[in-house]
C-alpha cells in the first residue's frame, strides 16, 4: 500500500485487470503506480507498485485542506447547496517564512466553473509557493467533485454565490493569521478570471495586485460574439436556445451579473493576459 497522505490519484487506463494511476501532492510532483484489481470485494487490499523513481518531495513545502460552511440564505431549498460546505487547500513555505513578517496571500481560483483544483502537483503554486507566497486554492460551490447540488446551486447565481465563496476562504486564512492581511494578491484564468475582476471591483480596497488571463468581463457582449452562448445564458440563470435574441430583459440580466459593472472601483494593480 502506498501513504495515505497522497493528495491526488489519476486513473490513467484499466487493461485486463491492471491499473495504471498517477500520484502527486501540492508538494510532490508525479509519479506513476500499477496495480492488479484483486477479486469482487476486495479492491481495497490492492498492491500498488511504483513503476519509476519518486520525485524528490519539497518538504519546504507544507499543505492543508480545510472546508469553509457559507452562510445559510433562507429559505433552503433542496435544489442547492445553500448551507452545504465547499472545500479550499493552502500551501505554505516554510522556508519563506520570518519570524516578524508574515508571507503575503496569492488566490489561485480555476475557471469552468465547474472544474477543480485538485490537491495535486501544480508547478505554477508550487513556483508562487517558492517565490515566498502562501498560496490559497479554491473550489467554491459549483466546482465538480462535490455533488450536482453544489454544481446546480451556482446557475444563475455567478458573480455573487462564487465570489461570495472565494472572499469566505480568503477571510478564513486572515483569521488563522499566518499571512499578511495587506498583501494579498488574487489570480484567476477564464472564469477564474472573471471572479477575480469581481472580487477586485467588488472589494477594492482589499486586494493590491490581481492577474486576469482571458477572463470574462461583460457577459453581454460575450453573447454576441463567443461561440459558447449557450454558456452565457446557463450561468446566468437563462434558458438558451439557438434562435435565442437578446432583449433589453436579457441583457440586464448579463449585466447584473458581469464584472465589469465594477469598472470604476478597481484601484488595485492590474495585469490581463490573454493567450
Amino acid at each position: 500500500m502506498l501513504g495515505a497522505d497522497i493528495g491526488s490519484w489519476r486513473l490513467l487506463d484499466v487493461c485486463n485487470d491492471l491499473v495504471v494511476a498517477a500520484c502527486s501532492s501540492p508538494n510532490q510532483p508525479h509519479y506513476l503506480v500499477t496495480g492488479e484489481l484483486p477479486g469482487n470485494g476486495e479492491e481495497a487490499q490492492i498492491e500498488w507498485r511504483k513503476l519509476e523513481p519518486v520525485p524528490v518531495t519539497l518538504t519546504d513545502i507544507r499543505w492543508s485542506i480545510f472546508s469553509i460552511s457559507p452562510p445559510v440564505t433562507p429559505p433552503l431549498s433542496a435544489s442547492t447547496a445553500d448551507g452545504l460546505d465547499y472545500e479550499c487547500y493552502l500551501l505554505e513555505s516554510a522556508e519563506c517564512r520570518q519570524p516578524d513578517t508574515k508571507p503575503p496571500l496569492a488566490v489561485y481560483i480555476h475557471g469552468g466553473p465547474h472544474s477543480v483544483l485538485p490537491t495535486e502537483f501544480i508547478p505554477y503554486l508550487a513556483g508562487l509557493c517558492r517565490c515566498g507566497y502562501s498560496v490559497l486554492a479554491v473550489n467554491y460551490r459549483g466546482s465538480t467533485g462535490f455533488g450536482q447540488d453544489g454544481i446546480e446551486s451556482l446557475l444563475g447565481k455567478v458573480g455573487t454565490q462564487d465570489v461570495r465563496d472565494v472572499q469566505n476562504a480568503v477571510e478564513k486564512v486572515l483569521d488563522m493569521d499566518v499571512v499578511d492581511k495587506d498583501r494579498v494578491v488574487v489570480i484567476g484564468g477564464s472564469h477564474g478570471g472573471f471572479l477575480t475582476a469581481h472580487l477586485i471591483g467588488q472589494f477594492p480596497d482589499f486586494y493590491k495586485a490581481a492577474v486576469c488571463r482571458n477572463p470574462v468581463i461583460d457577459l453581454c457582449s460575450m453573447f454576441g460574439t463567443s461561440d459558447i452562448p449557450d454558456w452565457v445564458f446557463t450561468e446566468g440563470g437563462l434558458t438558451f436556445t439557438h434562435a435565442q435574441i437578446a432583449n433589453p430583459a436579457i441583457y440586464e440580466e448579463l449585466w447584473k451579473r458581469s464584472p465589469i459593472r465594477y469598472v470604476n472601483q478597481v484601484i488595485c494593480v492590474l495585469r490581463l493576459a490573454v493567450t
